[in-house]
């Protein structure tokens, strides 16, 4: 039987019991899922991904013995307590730290996806390697849904590029995997868009975040394959790299 593929465009589309025994990539490319990518390539220990402040400081409040960094962000603007997530900035204060991370929508659309067998966390900068996990063959027979965050129940091409260039691998590595018509879509848009930086720009949580001083971080999440993270979901709620670190 053929592996299949699924996006869903926005996580308010998530419905529970369609991720039971699937994979879940989940996609915020602006910039939860860039985050995690960039602070797993940094060397952190762990992130957990909270669905909103106050459960941050509950969780911090938990872990106190871990001593955790409190990362996060509402509606682009910083949370009085916690560190705005900038990836280019923070990925050098990562190395060994428990992360506690609260965005507006990438932890939220990955705690919704808790339905599916695993979940991962993609971006650009690591599609390539959770394309050849997704299609190792532990996971042959298990279907893949990709879930892009988008932003207060809106779509966001950034997400959807995102899918795109992780498709992009998976056709890549096996021929034979069926598409539904979304995700032909989203494969298209990538091979009709080389100039990532500028489709990232133009977005609308691109030109949000360019107004709250995170132009250098919408740049840097253009990067393409440049880290060989994989982050999964764990039992106990937190996030853990399967997969490799920067040297040095």
């Amino acid at each position: 039987m053929k592996q299949k593929i699924h996006v869903i465009m926005k996580k308010e589309d998530i419905i529970p019991e369609r991720l039971d025994g699937k994979q879940a990539v989940v996609f915020d490319v602006l910039l939860a899922t860039t985050v995690i990518t960039s602070f797993f390539a940094g060397g952190a220990a762990a992130i957990y991904p909270v669905l909103d402040a106050k459960e941050g400081f509950e969780v911090n409040e938990r872990e106190k013995p871990k001593h955790p960094l409190l990362v996060g962000e509402k509606k682009g603007l910083p949370i009085e307590g916690f560190q705005p997530p900038s990836p280019s900035v923070l990925k050098k204060e990562a190395a060994d730290k428990h992360i506690i991370l609260s965005t507006t929508n990438g932890t939220v659309a990955l705690r919704k996806a808790e339905a599916a067998k695993v979940i991962y966390a993609s971006s650009l900068l690591n599609n390539y390697f959770v394309a050849k996990e997704l299609l190792s063959n532990k996971n042959a027979h298990d279907d893949i849904t990709i879930i892009c965050a988008g932003s207060a129940g809106q779509f966001c091409l950034e997400d959807y590029y995102g899918a795109g260039h992780l498709i992009s691998h998976l056709i890549n590595i096996n021929q034979e995997i069926e598409l539904s018509d979304a995700v032909i879509g989203a494969w298209k848009l990538v091979q009709g868009q080389p100039d990532t930086i500028s489709l990232l720009q133009e977005t609308a949580v691109g030109k949000m975040l360019k107004r709250h001083g995170y132009e250098k971080d919408v740049a840097y999440a253009a990067n393409k394959d440049i880290y060989p993270v994989l982050p999964i979901m764990q039992k106990n709620g937190w996030m853990r790299n399967k997969g490799g670190v920067l040297s040095g």
